[in-house]
């Protein structure tokens, strides 16, 4: 059974195996892996630095807890190295066979590293390691468990304190030659750099806007949406249409009719709720003034014929249309607005709003230079 400290590390591990997953094969879900605002799966070098320190971090673990799973476990989570091109510093990770070949990769993956380092524990309680430590791995002494973590930092400080590591007058020759050395900069990877730049910002830019669009979409009335499907309708017609004649017309047929549409729909759809309602009146057990309901049943009756008239008539691929007939159109607004003033006052303001902007457009003559709407759509 599995030791309660390594409950959480298969979560840990599928986490780590993601990340390589989305180095190695890149596509969309490599797109949030960004290094000082570039796309590391673009860097040349800079994806295997990566991907080396992953392998090393997912193996250091079946490394320091000894359980035979977990280690064929993480055996099996590198073997995904073998679909890239293997690079020289994952190559001992990719290549081997089983866990005796993870081992070795894992202690030579500091050696001459001045940023990492692999120590070895020895508690001071038991007999002394016979031979001397590998590699690139130093042993740290310490007698109480509690007390390896102020032993490690210790023996950090005093190692970083001693002027005298091998190869240390080597790197600090190497730096302060570095720093005098004035900064050279291709002006090709300045471009390169502006580009990425500039399409991060777009990209982030059309994110803000489909999630702006995706918020304004959940708040829209059902009155807003029949227009919008209406204005998708009407605008694949008008794509298959001529307009020689009267362009002026192809504005009103793609602004102003799906708005129209959209009231006719919006009441049908309250007079046949009407309708329903009068009707469960009627077979209620409350008393109601039965003339009256009759009256408003026959009302939201004449109401829906009246809205399916208006509707085959205003469809966009109807003969009004057909014809451009601008004068025939503005009739058939004017008997819209009689059949919306025929509900209840109040009732519906979202259509009232709709059918106001119709008459505006097509029966109020327009004013020089005015716009009509959706026709910023038209460029789309």
């Amino acid at each position: 059974m599995r030791k309660p400290e390594t409950a959480l590390l298969d979560r840990l591990l599928l986490s780590m195996q993601a990340l390589l997953k989305d180095l190695i094969q890149g596509g969309e879900e490599a797109r949030y892996l960004l290094f000082e605002g570039c796309d590391i799966i673009e860097s040349p070098g800079l994806k295997e630095l990566f991907i080396h320190r992953i392998c090393r971090a997912m193996a250091l673990i079946g490394y320091n807890i000894p359980i035979l799973s977990l280690r064929e476990k993480i055996v099996k989570m590198l073997q995904i190295l073998k679909t890239t091109q293997i690079h020289s510093s994952f190559r001992r990770f990719a290549m081997a066979r089983g866990w005796g070949g993870i081992v070795g990769a894992i202690q030579i993956s500091c050696t001459k590293s001045h940023l990492d380092e692999m120590v070895q524990l020895c508690s001071t309680e038991k007999p002394h390691l016979q031979g001397p430590p590998l590699e690139g791995i130093r042993r740290v002494p310490f007698k109480k468990p509690q007390n390896i973590p102020l032993v490690l930092s210790t023996s950090l400080s005093d190692t970083q304190a001693n002027p005298f590591i091998k190869g240390s007058s080597k790197l600090l020759e190497d730096a302060a030659a570095e720093m005098e050395q004035p900064a050279v900069v291709d002006s090709h990877d300045l471009q390169s750099l502006q580009k990425k730049k500039d399409l991060a910002l777009r990209l982030l830019q059309k994110h803000r806007q489909r999630v702006r669009n995706k918020k304004l979409e959940q708040h829209k009335t059902t009155t807003q949406k029949a227009c919008d499907s209406y204005f998708e309708t009407c605008f694949k017609l008008a794509q298959e249409s001529q307009w020689p004649c009267k362009p002026y017309y192809k504005k009103i047929y793609l602004g102003l009719v799906p708005h129209l549409l959209a009231c006719v729909k919006g009441v049908e759809s309250y007079a046949f709720s009407a309708k329903a309602e009068a009707k469960k009146r009627l077979r209620g057990d409350e008393k109601w003034d039965y003339d009256e309901t009759r009256k408003m049943t026959n009302e939201m009756v004449a109401i829906i014929k009246g809205c399916k008239k208006l509707g085959s008539q205003l469809d966009p691929s109807s003969d009004v249309h057909v014809h451009q007939d601008t004068s025939g159109l503005k009739q058939l607004v004017r008997e819209v607005e009689a059949l919306v003033n025929r509900m209840p006052s109040g009732a519906c303001p979202d259509i009232h709003f709709n059918l106001q902007l119709a008459i505006k457009g097509i029966i109020t003559e327009p004013k020089r230079g005015g716009r009509l709407l959706h026709m910023e759509r038209l460029a789309s």
